[in-house]
């Protein structure tokens, strides 16, 4: 499949979610992803067949999608992937792997990790500045 082919297909898929058509969506996928291609893998991470899995089965696979996605270098899959370690959504909270996964994206070019990753910093700083403040000895004040 041509470069353009699969961006049309990515595409289609796309209008197809957005629709609701998404067992016509999963069929334009479905070539892409056993291709590894990570946008059409984080695509299908983004809508359940709710008669087909149940709410658990969905977040699972959804878990499971962002993870291959971001292993492929994914920007927004990790992004995502980070509210949910953020959060605790669908996963144990972890904050150090959330703040990760924002540093990656970040720097990958998602705007939304952007934001999240200098709020990590600004708060990392103000924190360490803080504690160091703490630990001050200021001497006897005579």
């Amino acid at each position: 499949m041509s470069a353009f082919n699969h961006l049309v297909r990515l595409q289609k898929a796309r209008e197809k979610i957005a629709s609701g058509a998404l067992r016509a969506a999963y069929k334009m996928l479905a070539p892409l992803i056993e291709k590894n291609c990570a946008d059409a893998i984080y695509l299908y991470s983004t809508f359940s067949f709710y008669r087909k899995e149940s709410s658990e089965e969905f977040e699972k696979r959804r878990i499971r999608l962002l993870e291959q996605a971001t292993n492929l270098g994914y920007a927004k899959a990790a992004c995502d992937l980070a509210y949910c370690f953020k959060y605790g959504n669908s996963v144990d909270q972890n904050l150090e792997k959330a703040s990760l996964l924002f540093k990656f994206a970040a720097e990958a070019g998602d705007s939304h990790a952007k934001l999240e990753h200098g709020l990590d910093l600004f708060f990392w700083i103000k924190w360490n500045c803080s504690k160091q403040n703490d630990r001050v000895d200021v001497g006897s004040a005579s």
